[in-house]
């Protein structure tokens, strides 16, 4: 599924993230911060056995966090060169 909640509002948004682990025994979700707000991502954890967060590294000063569990995860840092890196998060 590409971008499930991309285009909806958050009232959709939360909607089938409440619908979905009713779905299927097995979920793969890629959400940007914005995809994840309001009750998305507490709907999806209860099916979630693990969650990763993809941190973006750059050169660029900016940091930026998403809220998992109340706690902020940092999704951008700094760094020397640009990369990609795939963390777990402890649900």
């Amino acid at each position: 599924m590409d971008a499930p909640f991309g285009s909806l509002d958050l009232t959709y948004q939360e909607e089938i993230s409440r619908a979905l682990p009713q779905l299927t025994s097995q979920i793969v979700t890629l959400l940007s911060q914005s995809q994840s707000r309001g009750n998305v991502t507490a709907n999806l954890q209860g099916a979630a056995t693990r969650m990763y967060v993809l941190r973006s590294v750059t050169p660029n000063r900016n940091a930026e966090t998403i809220a998992i569990n109340n706690r902020a995860v940092p999704y951008v840092t700094h760094g020397e060169f640009e990369h990609t890196l795939l963390e777990e998060v402890n649900v």
